[in-house]
């Protein structure tokens, strides 16, 4: 059991690799679109996370039928879940294990031990096998040893057998060996057992091991292209593969097991390694063993021969798989996804006539939306259509997709752009994409001109109005001296006499400035209108600057609710005379 973070089954797998298992996809059958494709795999890979292969494989199925499909549990019998059942058995693993796919030289391929035993000595009466004396007056078989028999302290033995004869050793108190003595009583080397009884003319045996009675190397064989460097032989040099694959069961002599065997009592010999396990009973392991099962089980070396990989057999296992085994995998895999800490499926129904239905359809909507509107006339950043720019305001990456929001603002020409040098259209996912160094189109001004007065040198205050151009503000300002001149005023300091003209003179007044201020960003329209059949931004500014009120509603109900936000529609009053002959405003 893991000791902190989330809980894994052994079996468990990612996305990724059940895609190389060939269980899922990264393509949806419900739409050809890339980027509602990416989406669906997108959120399906992230809402089922790591799971085992048939849950993967459901997901998959449901997700891919799209958000109007409700499927029964047969409606989901596919390569994909009987695929997936096949992998349930246990016996697909993934890790990295020898490639099968090299070639061998063919000579001395085995596997196992190469085995020196030690000298045999007497001491009190007792014979054992160690690489050490007990004293000095230990004696020695090696030194009557004829060459054949010291030669036979020198073996080799096949893997399974040791490892069938492996016991609890008890040097150092860990670990595992072969007893010596189960080896001496081996036929090929009864002859030392009986050499040495007859020299030391004793038949007891030491069976303590306080040390080893013996040295052990691993070994393949010999290779015959040990000489050649351009060679490698799978079997004495075997690379690794990464990936899903099966291990061929052996029996204890070696041999792999054969297709269809059977034990001494009829009953079926498994002809594949089991790899994993799952059930009440088995623990849970951490994230990384399933992505080393082969390591786990001590299978990562297995010979060639004994390696299948999952991608040449896995549509010939999965059709094996009878129907109703492949529809009960299924239902396991739905009650999984339907229970309440899960909870990604909707069923309809009880029983074979059930329904199921992915629930993760809320992105598709909003997305689906959004496509509609920005693949519409194809629209691209920077495109100018009757004096509005297309722009973006808004941008995240999304499953490998930039999904941004746009708007429309005044544009106009960028007089310094040049196709040849400052665009540049490159093709992702089978989409053009274009960029550019410099945009074909900037953003457009729109200036009105105030008269702002000085108070002070810091402060001032704005006059309320607003004129066109800078010249009708001025013409204002030159106006207010002319009528101040009418209507009797003097200057308060230094009077002036025109002679000429026989009047007094004003000077002009040096408080007033004339200032600008841009109002372009109060005009944009949402990404969904067509400017193509609509007015110019210079003729929707005009109409709700100095139009009629009927002109402003027509311009403003053209703005995105941001841009109407910064304006207000024309009061209404009317003007009537009064009892003295004077005007009075009156409200409409």
């Amino acid at each position: 059991m893991p000791k902190s973070g989330r809980v894994y089954r052994q079996g468990q797998n990612g996305w990724d690799n059940f895609v190389k298992a060939g269980i899922v996809e990264n393509e949806v059958f419900f739409t050809d679109d890339p980027i509602v494709t990416a989406h669906a795999i997108g959120k399906t890979k992230a809402t089922i996370g790591e799971c085992w292969p048939i849950d993967a494989a459901v997901a998959y199925t449901l997700a891919s039928a799209g958000p109007d499909a409700r499927l029964t549990s047969k409606d989901m019998v596919n390569q994909h879940t009987r695929m997936a059942t096949a992998m349930m058995s246990g016996t697909v693993g993934y890790g990295s294990i020898t490639d099968p796919r090299q070639e061998s030289c063919g000579h001395d391929e085995i596997e196992g031990y190469n085995v020196v035993l030690h000298d045999i000595y007497c001491a009190n009466g007792v014979i054992k096998i160690s690489k050490y004396k007990k004293s000095t007056n230990d004696t020695s078989l090696k030194n009557k040893m004829s060459p054949d028999m010291l030669a036979m302290m020198s073996f080799r033995v096949k893997r399974t057998w040791w490892t069938r004869n492996m016991q609890d050793r008890n040097w150092n108190n860990k670990g595992k060996h072969v007893n010596y003595i189960r080896l001496l009583q081996t036929d090929k080397f009864l002859p030392i057992k009986k050499l040495a009884e007859q020299t030391f003319g004793t038949k007891k045996w030491h069976l303590s091991e306080d040390h080893a009675p013996y040295e052990v190397q691993f070994t393949r064989g010999e290779c015959a292209w040990a000489d050649d460097p351009d060679k490698r032989c799978a079997h004495h040099e075997p690379q690794p593969y990464d990936g899903w694959a099966m291990v061929r069961a052996v029996d204890d002599y070696g041999d792999i097991v054969e297709f269809g065997s059977r034990d001494e009592d009829g009953n079926p010999i498994p002809a594949f390694e089991k790899i994993w396990k799952r059930g009440k009973n088995v623990r849970a392991v951490h994230s990384g063993w399933n992505r080393k099962m082969f390591e786990k089980k001590n299978l990562e070396n297995s010979s060639p021969e004994r390696v299948v990989l999952w991608d040449r057999v896995s549509r010939g296992l999965g059709n094996t798989v009878p129907e109703k085994d492949v529809i009960k995998a299924i239902n396991a895999a739905c009650r999984r996804m339907t229970a309440r800490n899960f909870n990604v499926v909707t069923k309809i129904g009880l029983r074979n006539s059930a329904t199921y239905h992915w629930k993760e359809w809320d992105w598709l909507y909003t997305l689906k939306a959004w496509i509609a509107q920005t693949s519409k006339k194809n629209r691209k950043e920077h495109d100018l259509v009757n004096g509005w720019k297309w722009t973006k305001y808004q941008s995240r990456m999304s499953y490998g997709y930039e999904i941004a929001k746009f708007k429309w603002v005044p544009g106009k020409v960028n007089d310094e752009y040049d196709s040849a040098t400052h665009k540049s259209v490159q093709w992702k996912k089978g989409v053009a994409v274009t960029t550019y160094t410099t945009p074909p189109a900037v953003k457009d001004t729109f200036r009105v001109w105030k008269i702002k007065i000085s108070t002070g040198y810091y402060g001032g205050k704005e006059m309320p109005w607003v004129w066109k151009t800078k010249e009708e503000a001025e013409q204002y300002l030159s106006f207010n001296t002319m009528l101040a001149g009418r209507t009797g005023a003097v200057n308060s300091g230094q009077r002036v006499w025109d002679g000429s003209l026989g009047q007094e003179l004003l000077d002009s007044y040096d408080g007033f400035s004339v200032v600008s201020v841009d109002f372009a960003e109060r005009l944009e329209m949402d990404m969904g209108v067509d400017p193509e059949e609509l007015p110019t931004a210079t003729e929707v500014f005009e109409a709700l600057m100095w139009g009629t009120p009927q002109e402003f509603d027509a311009a403003y109900a053209l703005l995105s609710e941001n841009a109407q936000s910064h304006w207000k529609r024309p009061e209404i009053k009317n003007v009537e005379e009064n009892d003295t002959g004077g005007q009075e405003v009156v409200a409409a």
